[in-house]
Order: structure tokens, then C-alpha cells, then sequence
């Protein structure tokens, strides 16, 4: 879980957490000091092959 500006890249992101399962409903914690109003995306990413897998805009 990676939290980016850029629309289809997480560089330049904040790697957040490791995904914990890959179905049903999940819930990360943001690291301690992390102003997500700074961030505009949120992504699902493989970092072994750095490909994404999904991608969320946050409001």
C-alpha cells in the first residue's frame, strides 16, 4: 500500500504497509506523523514485479 500524488506511479510515494490479504475488507493504519491531506492517491502495488494493481483518489 503506497500513498502517491501521481496518477498512475507511486514514486516519489510513501510506502504505507504491506497488503494484508488480497480480498475482502481491510483496514491499514497510517504511520504516526503522515498528513494524507498531502497525498492525493492510494495504491495497491507489487513491489517485486513494481506493478500496480489498483488505484484510489482520496477526498
Amino acid at each position: 500500500m503506497y500513498l502517491s500524488n501521481q496518477p498512475n506511479s507511486v514514486a516519489g510515494g510513501l510506502e504505507i504497509s504491506k497488503l494484508n490479504q488480497n480480498t475482502g475488507a481491510q483496514t491499514y493504519l497510517v504511520p504516526a506523523g503522515v498528513n494524507l491531506n498531502t497525498y492525493q492517491y492510494v495504491f495497491i502495488h507489487c513491489k517485486p514485479f513494481n506493478v500496480p494493481f489498483g488505484r484510489a483518489q482520496l477526498n
